[in-house]
């Protein structure tokens, strides 16, 4: 055969070029969803790796102090905040008369000892040092701002089915809005005991030096592993809070803000929804509407009245789909889905109403 009747073969022609294309778009369609799944499922169990370690840090507190860390004296704004080192002489205070949260409270049982006793020594380093343990990898990554590292996690503060009844006064003179009931049913509480000791504080929250929290001051509201008589499988310990990932990053909220009610200060924060939330609603999955905006953006319509339900920003919830992470009492870690009901999440809330959990309904 000579050479000159061999056929050759010429490049590919604009349909099959344009066949192969699409297979490939469509190739990519398949696997990024895939991808996205994936990485999803990791991040969720780290964050539920994560609920385990504050877990096991929460029941090592209680081994050496045979009771739970508290939620700290006082919520106020970084802007008013008291006590701008943990209080304590060489050593940190304990949760009975620690201003700080119950997320400092643990760092020494998260091999935080460093950060932990650097909270009387140097607070302003203590308060923006970043703890991994702390952070949704679905979320934002650690966001350090204005000194004070955020944390996106909160201690169970209770049921709180009717906040504006057994609620202190905030020291600062205004009504905590539920977020210092006096009667709190969950496990992470404030530890103060009255209205009177709240409102006799002023020279502890105006003082520039932290005060030592008296004796007077009557703590009864430590709860110990016995305080949990519906059974620490059925309470809730610790769980994912609600962000709106529009807030995510510092910036004007409408009202002034920084980031939105319930994230405004970091981790070392005494109680407030930013480290305790309630079980009064349903835990509500990150999203973009914000149930405050109607009162405080004023790019809405006038009158700025809250509308809707739930109106405050005190409930679990978290970024990932499905549901929200948490640590039952008993050291475990579940999905707290979205769909369960207001009752139910209550009852998971409240570590001594005597009520029923059943976890096919709680579980996403």
């Amino acid at each position: 055969m000579s050479p000159t009747s061999r056929r050759t073969r010429g490049a590919f022609t604009l349909i099959e070029l344009l066949v192969v294309i699409a297979i490939i778009a469509i190739l990519i369609g398949l696997l990024v969803p895939a991808v996205q799944k994936v990485r999803e499922a990791a991040a969720r169990t780290q964050c539920l790796n994560n609920l385990k370690q504050i877990g096991l840090a929460l029941h090592n507190h209680h081994d050496t102090y045979k009771a739970f860390p508290s939620g700290g004296v006082v919520y106020l704004e970084e802007s008013n905040y008291a006590t701008p080192s943990a209080l304590g002489s060489t050593t940190p205070a304990s949760y009975r008369t620690q201003a700080w949260g119950w997320a400092y409270q643990i760092l020494q049982y998260l091999e935080q000892n460093n950060v932990w006793a650097m909270g009387v020594s140097n607070g302003v380093v203590a308060k923006s040092t970043v703890i991994s343990v702390y952070v949704c990898p679905s979320r934002r990554g650690p966001m350090v701002d204005q000194n004070w590292f955020h944390c996106d996690y909160a201690g169970n503060g209770g049921s709180n089915t009717n906040p504006g009844s057994n609620t202190a006064t905030s020291p600062n003179g205004s009504a905590a809005a539920g977020q210092g009931d006096k009667n709190p049913t969950g496990v992470i509480v404030m530890n103060f005991a009255s209205d009177d000791y709240i409102k006799s504080v002023a020279g502890f929250i105006t003082n520039t030096t932290p005060q030592p929290i008296p004796a007077s001051a009557g703590m009864t509201n430590v709860v110990r592993m016995a305080s949990i008589t519906d059974g620490t499988s059925n309470t809730m310990f610790v769980g994912e809070k609600f962000i709106s990932p529009k807030y995510y990053q510092p910036g004007n909220t409408g009202s002034g803000y920084r980031f939105q009610w319930g994230d405004l200060n970091g981790y070392t924060a005494g109680v407030g929804w930013d480290q305790i939330r309630y079980g009064r609603w349903s835990p509500m999955q990150d999203n973009n509407f914000m149930y405050y905006d109607a009162c405080y953006d004023p790019t809405l319509a006038s009158p700025r009245v809250c509308t809707g339900a739930p109106n405050t920003v005190d409930m679990f919830g978290g970024a990932h789909a499905g549901g929200t992470p948490a640590v039952v009492c008993d050291g475990s870690v579940k999905l707290i889905s979205y769909s369960i009901s207001r009752p139910m999440m209550q009852n998971l809330t409240n570590r001594s109403d005597g009520n029923v959990i059943d976890w096919s309904q709680v579980e996403g």
